[in-house]
């Protein structure tokens, strides 16, 4: 039975010997097949690129961005949407050359990806001493690894190169302190974006010692619900981008500090201010040139934005965006005073210092939107960023005539008489129809060059009543005799109506359309045809409807969208 027994152990021992020499065998044909294989790969034409040029191909792969998004912009990514992006990293697993190219380029290590916060330490490693860009968007900061994170490549200020954090509202307040609490130098910051992303009345404090007041090469500082001291060495004249969004009410010696401030900053290029007064008027006599500007943004009460536009001299072909607060909406036209001579100053200057080809170019394009709450116009052209985008916020909801006075008193200071220049308009608003042509008729003169005419809403009803009217125009036949020309838009070529219901009183009485016709027939008979119609989106229209349209226009564009309003329809 010993015997027996020891003889099984053998041979048990032996397969096992033998199983072991087979896996030996089995490695060492794997290890050649591997060598083989990457000498094959090798001799594959992208193989054989240089490292150089490879690492180029790589960087543009860590850049890359979902193709569905229009918006380049990272901080505006979700954490579902960051790690959907195509993880560029995957390259280094696609052979060992890669990895090898991919582990020696730190600059691909560079921009940390805090939505794994695991990597930050060893990207921040393999980055050597490349600067660093740090962005966290504000849904990653919901995550305590994260700010583990942001506090580990934190540590390494000195080799950052941009900084961008979005703290969302009631999160994060270890983070904030954090932020505040950076006291060491940042010789090679160049962008600093800090965002407080909520909508509480109270900033974050930022201490004179932030970064030791000492960011040599800072270029762009953008500032949201943090407030920097005015005294900090972090504004000076190096800056080209400044903005300055604060949440707190501010007292009127404070603004009058920040123009001064703003005196030493000639460089810049763009300027951005949200100032919530505690007062609604302030007194500023002291002028701060800006030469280079090229872009500024103000939100603040009307009569603030007002004494600003006084106070700091641009170039007049400053793309402006103006969001002004208007407390009293029964005293509308005499708050919106001085903003209109403010503009109108700067369009006269825009008048002085441009060829006619020039301003023609720059103020071809207006939209103006009547929101109840939030009415709005744009004044610039289609293929740019618009010259002028004036908004309003009130704290009680003015009447629809106060809406239509305030827009025809900005629009008077605004558009120049003498020089008709708009060529697309673009109207829309909630309201069912717009207050009498009375309040309109002089800015309306400014907008005699208008070719297309774009309507979103329910207030085409009150437009097609205004592309009716004429007034008596001296015959260029008969001196003595006199004709009918169409006082809103005479030289109206095409018409854009979307969103628009035809029948908006549901009695099969098609109002609209009817005025539509009118219109079309109108104009045509006088000489003024109206060559094009568009119709978009567009309610109770059918098939039949756009014929009839077609016997007056022949150019009727449809979207064919049957949309009515009632199930029996």
């Amino acid at each position: 039975m010993t015997l027996r027994c020891f003889k099984a152990s053998r041979l048990v021992i032996k397969a096992l010997e033998l199983l072991l020499t087979l896996h030996s065998d089995i490695g060492s044909i794997d290890e050649e097949i591997r060598k083989l294989q990457t000498r094959r790969n090798s001799l594959v034409p992208i193989s054989r690129l240089p490292n150089e040029l490879l690492s180029t191909i790589l960087m543009f792969c860590s850049q890359l961005k979902p193709d569905d998004d229009n918006d380049n912009d990272l901080r505006l990514f979700p954490p579902s949407r960051q790690r959907d992006r195509w993880p560029w990293t995957t390259v280094s697993h696609i052979c060992s050359h890669w990895r090898n190219v991919a582990l020696g380029c730190p600059v691909l290590w560079s921009c940390l990806d805090f939505s794994r916060p695991a990597w930050v330490p060893a990207m921040v490693e393999r980055s050597r001493m490349v600067p660093l860009t740090l962005e966290v968007p504000f849904e990653l900061v919901y995550h305590s690894q994260t700010e583990e994170a942001i506090s580990t490549a934190l540590q390494h200020m000195s080799r950052v190169k941009e900084l961008s954090v979005s703290i969302p509202s009631g999160q994060a307040g270890r983070l904030k302190a954090l932020i505040a609490g950076l006291q060491q130098p940042a010789p090679l910051l160049e962008v600093l974006y800090l965002d407080k992303f909520d909508f509480s009345p109270w900033d974050v404090n930022l201490p004179l010692e932030f970064l030791n007041g000492d960011a040599p090469r800072l270029r762009h500082l953008e500032l949201r619900g943090f407030c920097l001291p005015l005294a900090s060495g972090l504004l000076k004249n190096r800056l080209t981008s400044l903005v300055l969004f604060f949440s707190s009410p501010t007292d009127a010696s404070w603004v009058q500090q920040l123009v001064r401030m703003l005196t030493s900053l000639c460089s810049l290029e763009v300027l951005g201010l949200k100032v919530p007064l505690s007062v609604k008027t302030i007194s500023l006599t002291r002028v701060t040139h800006l030469p280079h500007l090229r872009s500024i943004e103000l939100d603040a009460y009307i009569t603030v934005c007002a004494s600003l536009l006084d106070c700091i001299s641009f170039p007049p072909t400053t793309t402006m965006q103006f969001s002004c607060a208007v407390s009293s909406p029964d005293q509308l036209i005499p708050q919106t005073s001085p903003i209109s001579a403010s503009l109108s100053r700067i369009r006269d200057l825009l008048l002085q210092s441009s060829s006619t080809t020039q301003f023609e170019s720059m103020i071809s394009s207006l939209i103006i939107s009547t929101d109840t709450w939030d009415p709005k116009l744009a004044l610039g052209n289609t293929s740019s960023k618009p010259w002028l985008e004036l908004s309003f916020w009130f704290h009680d909801r003015p009447s629809p005539q106060s809406r239509s006075e305030l827009f025809a008193t900005i629009l008077e200071a605004i558009l120049p008489a003498s020089n008709a220049t708009v060529r697309l308009l673009t109207l829309e608003g909630l309201q069912r129809s717009w207050s009498s042509y009375q309040i309109w008729e002089k800015p309306a003169s400014s907008l005699d060059s208008v070719r297309t005419l774009h309507v979103r809403g329910s207030c085409v009803r009150g437009i097609l009543e205004w592309l009716t009217l004429t007034t008596p125009y001296p015959s260029q036949i008969d001196d003595s005799a006199c004709a009918d020309r169409f006082t809103f838009l005479p030289l109206l070529r095409s018409l854009h109506l979307s969103l628009v219901n035809f029948d908006l009183d549901n009695d099969n009485t098609y109002t609209t359309l009817e005025k539509l016709k009118g219109v079309l027939t109108m104009r045509s008979e006088r000489q003024c045809k109206i060559e094009e119609v568009k119709l978009e989106k567009c309610f109770r229209l059918s098939n039949e409807h756009v014929e009839s349209l077609r016997e007056i226009c022949a150019d009727v564009r449809w979207d064919e969208v049957v949309d009515f309003l009632d199930e029996d329809d």
